[in-house]
């Protein structure tokens, strides 16, 4: 069967699990974009899936395992496994290329959107959990050829523990949603994180704590910690400028040194790291956002 035969390649190429849906538009999810409570605006995504492959038969779903690391000032896991997996969907759509049916790969789809319509939950901290993997899941999109989808999966609502909202510093989470302008995770590439999250700012791009005490995510567990990730990501080395192996690792995009040396501020100076001092003071001087901010933090730590 072509739904069996495309399972295999997905398994072949490092995907834990692949789900089919029908390639029909995302009209919900278009509306929300439209009003707005999204949270993130992606100009870049469009909700109808076949205005960018006319003949595709289903939307393929890709989920690819990245359990968190060991508690670290590391970024989530996530940011690595998502090199891998992007790389892995184009090698894949490649392979099902040579069966003879055709496969766009990396459609500027709504992946959350795609993977609740193959199965799942939606949890009240806005991630999407899989039955299996959790929200610890990467998620890429094909479309394809050659497989019929006969019906979506079954979306299951939120165990509404409240855990999240507990364990989320910040206050990010809601009854109703996410507050994203709260969100650790919204001031990746920015320079205005409020001063009052700033404290809370312990691993580079991002936070994990409502992931961590979530029971939907009961049963995996962390991972050790690669040699060549906790080299990449050395605060010393990132406040110097040095992001080269970090660009191995998590790709061009995020790891940029506009990026990655304000990060590494934030958690020297949440964490009150006074070895840092030095390059804190010298990175002020050439105007590198949260490095006042770092030193603030320090100096307070010597008082």
């Amino acid at each position: 069967m072509p739904e069996r035969r495309f399972t295999e390649l997905a398994k072949e190429h490092g995907f834990s699990d692949v789900r089919f849906v029908r390639p029909d538009p995302f009209t919900r999810w278009e509306q929300d974009a439209r009003n707005r409570v999204t949270g993130i605006d992606r100009p870049d995504l469009v909700a109808a899936p076949r205005t960018l492959m006319a003949n595709a038969s289903a939307l393929a779903v890709l989920f690819y395992s990245c359990p968190p690391f060991e508690q670290s000032e590391l970024p989530p896991r996530y940011y690595l496994i998502s090199q891998k997996a992007y790389h892995a969907a184009a090698d894949l759509a490649r392979a099902w290329e040579r069966t003879g049916e055709q496969a766009l790969c990396h459609p500027p789809l709504p992946a959350r959107a795609a993977a609740l319509r193959a199965g799942g939950r939606l949890g009240r901290n806005g991630l999407y959990y899989h039955p299996l993997l959790g929200s610890f899941v990467h998620i890429q999109l094909l479309l394809i050829t050659g497989v019929a989808p006969s019906a979506d999966g079954e979306v299951t609502p939120c165990e509404g523990c409240g855990r999240c909202a507990a364990a989320c510093p910040t206050d990010a989470v809601k009854q109703n949603g996410v507050d994203v302008a709260r969100c650790i995770r919204r001031y990746l590439y920015s320079a205005d994180m409020p001063l009052d999250m700033r404290p809370f700012v312990e691993r580079l791009l991002g936070c994990e704590r409502c992931q961590l005490v979530c029971p939907m995510n009961e049963g995996i567990a962390p991972v050790p910690i690669e040699a060549a990730a906790k080299e990449a990501f050395a605060i010393d080395e990132l406040l110097e400028g040095k992001c080269k192996a970090a660009v191995g690792l998590i790709g061009p995009n995020y790891a940029r040194k506009k990026f990655l040396q304000p990060q590494a501020l934030l958690v020297a100076g949440a964490k009150r790291q006074n070895e840092h001092r030095e390059a804190a003071e010298r990175l002020r001087e050439q105007g590198v956002p949260y490095a006042e901010w770092a030193l603030s933090r320090l100096d307070e730590a010597d008082t």
